[in-house]
């Protein structure tokens, strides 16, 4: 019998001057961990709406202190630490952790929904066995894999704009079919910034992020 599946939220320790620096300016160092523990609280919100089908971990990039656990809702979701190394080491650490269906988000998209979730989980078979959700940079918003494979995260060239294509080409080298879901957007930079507070006067798209619209409206 398959394990249960588990879906995986990978974020930084909140700490000032550390989080969103792509983000200073327009925001000061302040003002971006501001926004992020916004992210990160909706992220956590993201996961207990899903805690009844999947498990759900926050994968941190260090052990946090009281600091960065200050006002973080925890309950029922399982902390871990990230591996050492790059993003691609600490990824397939991560899936490789267990044998079972899982997808990785990231806390960056406070406006990925639910139903990304479920859509991508529903897309993972034995027969699909890879889920991607590209980001309008290059990288990816959401990974899923059906059982771990270590081989699709070498020799990717991370923080680029061509991660997503070059994933891509990876699972192709290991013959695995992928589902691309449609592309959406992390809030790196000021683009992304200005994007988010668009899509955030939508009431059907703020909905899914209360946090981070409260701390938009702390911040202007």
């Amino acid at each position: 019998m398959k394990a249960m599946s588990r879906l995986m939220l990978f974020a930084k320790r909140p700490r000032t001057g550390r989080v969103k620096t792509r983000l200073c300016p327009p925001l000061t160092a302040e003002q971006a961990l501001v926004l992020y523990r916004g992210f990160l609280v909706d992220g956590l919100d993201l996961l207990r709406r899903c805690s009844n089908h999947h498990r759900t971990e926050l994968w941190w990039d260090g052990p946090p202190d009281a600091a960065a656990l200050e006002g973080l809702d925890l309950d029922g979701i399982e902390t871990r630490t990230q591996s050492d190394g790059d993003l691609g080491h600490r990824l397939a650490a991560a899936f490789g952790a267990e044998s079972s269906p899982a997808i990785v988000i990231g806390a960056d998209s406070p406006t990925l929904g639910r139903a990304d979730i479920d859509r991508a989980f529903a897309t993972l078979s034995e027969l699909r066995p890879v889920v991607l959700k590209p980001s309008l940079d290059g990288g990816f918003l959401l990974l899923g894999l059906w059982q771990p494979h270590e081989g699709l995260f070498r020799e990717i060239p991370w923080g680029g704009g061509d991660v997503s294509e070059v994933t891509l080409q990876r699972a192709r080298e290991l013959r695995l079919r992928v589902e691309i879901q449609n592309p959406g957007y992390d809030v790196d930079d000021a683009e992304g910034l200005r994007r988010l507070e668009a899509d955030l006067a939508d009431p059907a798209i703020a909905a899914r992020a209360p946090a981070t619209l409260r701390a938009l409206r702390l911040l202007f």
